[in-house]
């Protein structure tokens, strides 16, 4: 067994281990588990078909996202890939507009 816990769920992980991963990681108050112990929970749920679970450990991190100052919404300077909302869709309308106005000369 691995000196480092987070490791050995790693370990776990490729070996196809997900129910020692889930019983473990049950085993840390929710208080205390991180985004990446919650992820990989969730991921060994999702492993075990236990999707529901796996969905209400997720929400946990969306919840947590929502709370926490740390986390911030992406800015729309420089190279920032995140658009808003209302960007993306006059870049969508364009699209369309250009994908039309290219078939329309293709089918003259």
């Amino acid at each position: 067994m691995e000196k480092d816990p987070f490791a050995q769920l790693i370990i776990w992980h490729q070996e196809d281990e997900h129910e020692k991963i889930v019983d473990n990681i049950m085993k840390i108050p929710q208080s205390d588990r991180d985004y990446d112990t919650v992820s990989l929970l969730a991921r060994a749920m999702n492993n075990l078909e236990r999707y529901d679970e796996a969905l209400q450990q997720l929400l946990t991190i969306a919840n947590l996202y929502r709370m926490n100052s740390c986390f911030k919404q992406p800015t729309n300077s420089g190279n920032d890939v995140e658009k808003t909302e209302k960007e993306g869709i006059r870049d969508e309308k364009r699209k369309r507009t250009r994908d039309t106005s290219n078939s329309n000369e293709r089918n003259q």
